[in-house]
């Protein structure tokens, strides 16, 4: 008679529990749940006895409800002790933003408990962090004929595409998204590009690709295929040391662009030429000053 008590005031106890006495606490990770990417919840609870072993828990989404169904085994009869458990479940998704009630469905051969736990969703955030467009870093040509862009790392960037242009073009080709931590190259093959032909370009990263958080286009490049840079020479340029405006002297350079690098090759400034060129800007040192299809020209700049 007592065991038959001690059974049944068992039972009326675990009738009387909460709805909530099986899970404990859900949470999502990463924290906070948002819409850029898929998520996953924690979900801290307690066996319903101790010979009970975990055997799945998946999670689904319908409307504004995601649903976990969280299935044990269990061999016997087991002690009803409280025995704690956590276990994680992946959210299909990325899913939109809003609010969800996530619905814990704890079954072993049958329901054993279901609780609604709220869940925020938070949208993707524009933040600085890719707001500002990449900065250029200039162009290498490689043995092979391509020619390898560079850009300086968007923070927090998983990929970014090039959009290019013969020189004097109104229409613009654009690649594939090139996804990487913080990408900050690109090769054009050789295939796709043509020697002495000058050509724009320019950078787009983006942080997040649902929904879409992309940078602005970055400034327009220049590039000339191949890069010429020998045959320097002093002749061409008035004046030359110049100290605030330099002057190509050929009328054919007259709409060409032109290019203006430092003694290490580093592009400093490029533009078309359209009467003098302004140098003020820039230290005393030598420079390479090239346009058009010509050979680069010694300048030397003082102050």
């Amino acid at each position: 008679m007592i065991r038959i008590f001690s059974f049944l005031l068992l039972a009326i106890s675990a009738a009387a529990l909460n709805a909530q006495f099986w899970t404990t606490a859900v949470a999502p990770s990463p924290d906070p749940a948002t819409e850029c990417a898929p998520f996953g919840l924690i979900i801290d609870g307690n066996k319903p006895a101790t010979n009970y072993s975990l055997s799945s828990a998946v999670a689904t989404v319908s409307g504004s409800t995601i649903t976990v169904v969280v299935e044990f085994t269990a061999s016997g009869f087991g002690l009803p002790t409280i025995t704690p458990v956590n276990y994680s479940v992946s959210v299909p998704g990325p899913i939109p933003a809003g609010t969800y009630t996530v619905v814990v469905d704890y079954t072993a051969a049958g329901n054993m408990e279901t609780s609604s736990w709220p869940l925020e969703v938070e949208a993707c955030s524009s933040g600085p962090a890719c707001s500002l467009p990449p900065v250029l870093l200039g162009d290498t040509l490689n043995p092979d004929g391509s020619v390898t862009l560079l850009w300086a790392p968007v923070d927090s960037s998983i990929a970014c595409r090039v959009r290019g242009r013969e020189f004097g073009s109104s229409s613009w080709k654009r690649t594939s998204p090139e996804f990487g931590t913080e990408p900050s190259s690109f090769v054009v093959p050789s295939a796709f590009i043509m020697p002495g032909t000058y050509y724009e370009w320019g950078v787009q990263c983006a942080c997040n690709i649902a929904p879409v958080n992309a940078t602005p286009w970055s400034v327009t490049g220049l590039f000339l295929v191949p890069t010429m840079r020998e045959g320097l020479s002093a002749e061409g340029l008035a004046p030359n040391p110049a100290s605030n405006a330099v002057r190509i002297m050929n009328p054919e350079a007259a709409g060409q662009p032109y290019f203006l690098m430092d003694a290490t090759g580093k592009r400093v400034a490029s533009g078309t030429v359209n009467g003098p060129i302004d140098v003020s800007a820039y230290p005393t040192g030598l420079y390479l000053l090239q346009w058009g299809t010509e050979a680069a020209t010694t300048l030397q700049i003082v102050r």
